[in-house]
């Protein structure tokens, strides 16, 4: 009689043999018996696949599909889940659990991470090409970070041999709402400055002028604006360094604490220089974060 055969639709509830079985005993036939075991054997086979490589079992590795009818230990590719997989973040163990070895190289793009997940650039760097521009500024900003870093790299044309970096909120150009704090380092000196709410922008630093040794001088400031979708005024905390020229008490290096009075949520930045333009080759980018 056949042997039954539901493997792999159902598992199989097979009989063992005992002492007393012959080979032509009903259920237990020898040519029976061998053809079932072929049959289960070609299954498996045609299961698992063929090929040699990583054939055995590799450390941070999973067994699978590694071309048409083949298999082997490999990394975690995109194909593997499924579009719609509702795998739940709290399931994850996070303590080190995912590795670079992993994931398989390029398999994971901008498009795979949630808006907001991670530090990336809000917009494309705007770089100053042609001829000198009045401000940079970035509109609208989306709400979906927590923080804002603002990066410039820069050079005034303003006549002198510095000029200051000037940041405005939502084109705010009202002289009460900015307030700050700076501390500033030129040669061996240091000294303090209260920014009393006398100017229509934020000061965030300080970059070479036209006035500076050379045209190739060129100075950096960042400005870090921590919750700006909030209803509270917008604190921010900025740093900056440039040389005018080579030689001591050409270098300056400013450190300011300042608060834009408005509960207004920042949807616009705009950045310039307090006296002239910014220098073609001037860079500025606004990065968001999580």
């Amino acid at each position: 009689m056949p042997l039954p055969e539901n493997w792999p639709t159902a598992l199989d509830a097979l009989a063992d043999p005992g002492p007393a079985t012959t080979t032509d005993q009903s259920g237990f036939e020898l040519s029976q018996v061998v053809t079932r075991i072929h049959n289960l054997v070609e299954k498996i086979e045609a299961r698992f696949g063929i090929g040699v490589a990583n054939g055995t079992p590799i450390a941070n590795r999973v067994y699978g599909g590694t071309g048409t009818g083949t298999a082997g230990y490999r990394q975690i590719v995109d194909g593997d889940v499924a579009a719609a997989a509702a795998i739940a973040y709290s399931k994850l163990a996070l303590a080190n659990s995912i590795t670079s070895a992993d994931i398989a190289p390029n398999t994971i793009t901008a498009a795979d991470v949630a808006a907001g997940a991670l530090p990336m650039l809000v917009f494309p760097t705007s770089v100053v090409s042609g001829s000198p521009a009045a401000s940079i500024t970035f509109s609208p900003i989306p709400a979906s970070f927590s923080h804002l870093e603002l990066r410039i790299f820069g050079r005034s044309t303003a006549a002198g041999a510095y000029d200051v970096v000037a940041l405005r909120f939502n084109g705010d150009v009202t002289n009460g709402n900015y307030w700050g704090q700076q501390v500033y380092a030129v040669g061996t000196s240091v000294s303090t400055q209260e920014l009393s709410g006398t100017t229509s922008y934020a000061t965030i630093g300080s970059v070479p002028g036209a006035g500076a040794g050379s045209s190739a001088w060129f100075g950096q400031a960042a400005c870090r604006i921590m919750g700006y979708t909030t209803g509270f005024y917008k604190p921010f905390d900025a740093a900056s360094f440039h040389a005018s020229n080579i030689g001591a008490g050409n270098l300056q290096f400013r450190v300011i604490g300042g608060l834009w009075s408005l509960t207004s949520v920042v949807t616009s930045i705009t950045v310039l220089p307090g006296g002239g333009n910014w220098a073609v080759g001037t860079q500025a980018s606004l990065l968001g974060y999580p």
